[in-house]
């Protein structure tokens, strides 16, 4: 790994007993296991990302199939990230013929999320910990007391299923400035059963989401003082969640909301209650169950057909509804994720609306955007890089559309869209044979004009100056889409885990 200098960590202690990370600066921590800063850095900051073996990083370093080059004058930051890559290519091209803005300071880190989840074992994790409970060690229940979990894992020790999940420990247990490797293994044994999760929570206090954002609300619901709970109980059958279930008497593991559920899910459950108390499991009983688990599986499908229907229904109704809504609208206001109020430009279903004025206007709707690496001429500071691609048939130009998303006031639900910009190609740096972007001049929009209507005259517009080049100059679009999202429930509501 290439080392970096170090230099002082400013954390400091509130009233509350937890730290204080808005003053973090980068930090060598190299292998100390007792330092709990050791998984505290921002994406970008690959110079200080913890190694270990098979790290992502290392699987990317032993492909054969991977161009070496020799770096000549490179700064810093291309130094190290050569070194990093073993002096590999990255997308194509040298580092050290990148420009500042386009060096992968985040790929290592996508690497190294990507191999731990690979290797987690949350399971194997939460059994550790709740044997460790079981067995009375002190220095465990110690430190879940110092982090106020102690009642939900006493909980989850006499029922497994009420686990709160790993992150909703590791959200206090970072907080409290007390997420040294040592404690995370004494808490859940192997690091590498939890570091997926350990990487994320990391990464959350070094660049905190913004707070008017999903991820935002729930890490402040996490960061609560004593808000770990048990997680809620939840019906076998029909997935009702409350504390006032009851576990199936006979296996005790799983739940229901009353008798009711419990007898018609007793086909589906009952191969797996009798092998939970070592009694015999019939083919008759299987066959029953298989038929049933079909027969769920065929209403699943149904429902999410309708589900996906009234959804598409959803999205044509928010155009009629855009079309026909008074001029007055164009004054609505929301907050970006960093609280800054913008204008909403555009529904929740701003890539629907999109591609419908894009059709109407002889254009074809290509893509959704979530730029990785933004093209030339777009300057990635200033801009979200989510939006659309828009292709013009008739002579091969292409557009891109960037909005931001908006969000109600402290609950982090989409209330809409700002129009960033209409980008189009402006000229071609022939010496990287690269597209050089500019955006395209808002026209003066009458007073008398919808938001559907200011849209469409803008889009217009860029359509008129889309500039067409040859298939063989780079666009500069790193497009790798939106992360993968898996949703965890926990006593907040749905974690969001981004991979």
């Amino acid at each position: 790994m290439a080392s970096t200098t170090a230099s002082t960590t400013t954390t400091t202690e509130t009233s509350s007993g937890s730290a204080d990370f808005n003053n973090l600066d980068l930090l060598q921590v190299g292998n100390d296991r007792k330092n709990p800063h050791k998984y505290i850095f921002r994406r970008t900051d690959f110079r200080r990302l913890p190694r270990w073996p098979n790290d992502g990083i290392d699987q990317e370093n032993s492909r054969t199939d991977r161009k070496h080059f020799e770096v000549a004058h490179p700064n810093a930051e291309q130094q190290a990230l050569t070194e990093l890559f073993d002096g590999c290519w990255i997308y194509g091209m040298p580092l050290a013929d990148m420009d500042d803005d386009d060096l992968p300071r985040s790929m290592p880190y996508l690497m190294q999320a990507k191999a731990a989840k690979a290797t987690g074992d949350p399971e194997a994790a939460k059994q550790h910990l709740i044997k460790q409970y079981q067995e009375g060690n002190r220095k465990v229940r110690k430190l879940l007391g110092t982090i106020e979990c102690k009642d939900a894992i006493h909980k989850s020790s006499r029922d497994p299923l009420r686990f709160p999940g790993v992150s909703a420990i590791l959200y206090p247990l970072f907080n409290k400035n007390l997420a040294s490797e040592a404690n995370i293994e004494r808490l859940f044994g192997d690091i590498k059963r939890v570091l997926s999760a350990v990487l994320e929570v990391g990464v959350s206090f070094a660049q905190p989401p913004p707070p008017n954002s999903p991820a935002g609300a729930l890490r402040s619901a996490m960061l609560q003082p004593g808000q770990v709970a048990a997680a809620d109980k939840e019906c076998a059958n029909c997935e009702t969640k409350g504390d006032y279930l009851t576990r199936c008497a006979a296996c005790k593991t799983i739940h229901y909301c009353c008798k009711e559920c419990q007898r018609a899910d007793w086909i589906l459950h009952r191969p797996s209650c009798f092998e939970a108390q070592g009694k015999e499991v019939t083919e008759r009983m299987l066959e029953k169950a298989k038929a049933e688990y079909r027969r769920r599986q065929a209403d699943e499908r149904k429902a999410k057909m309708t589900a996906d229907a009234q959804y598409k229904q959803k999205l044509q109704d928010s155009f009629v509804a855009l079309a026909n809504e008074p001029v007055e609208a164009v004054n609505t206001y929301s907050k970006e994720c960093d609280g800054h109020r913008r204008r909403v430009d555009l529904p929740f279903s701003a890539p629907f609306i999109e591609s419908c004025v894009a059709a109407m206007l002889e254009l074809q709707y290509e893509s959704e955007l979530s730029l990785g690496m933004f093209p030339d001429g777009i300057d990635h500071e200033k801009y979200s890089g989510r939006g659309a691609l828009i292709r013009y048939p008739s002579n091969g130009a292409k557009l891109i559309i960037l909005h931001e998303r908006l969000f109600e006031d402290g609950d982090g639900n989409l209330n809409g869209h700002a129009l960033e910009g209409i980008f189009v190609v402006h000229k071609v740096n022939r010496k990287k044979n690269r597209a050089v972007w500019r955006m395209v001049t808002k026209p003066n929009y009458r007073k008398n004009q919808s938001r559907l209507e200011r849209f469409q005259s803008y889009l217009e517009e860029a359509k008129g100056q889309a500039m067409p080049v040859p298939e063989e100059v780079d666009l500069g679009i790193h497009n790798p889409g939106d992360f993968n999202l898996t949703f965890v429930s926990t006593p907040f509501g749905d974690h969001c885990s981004i991979e």
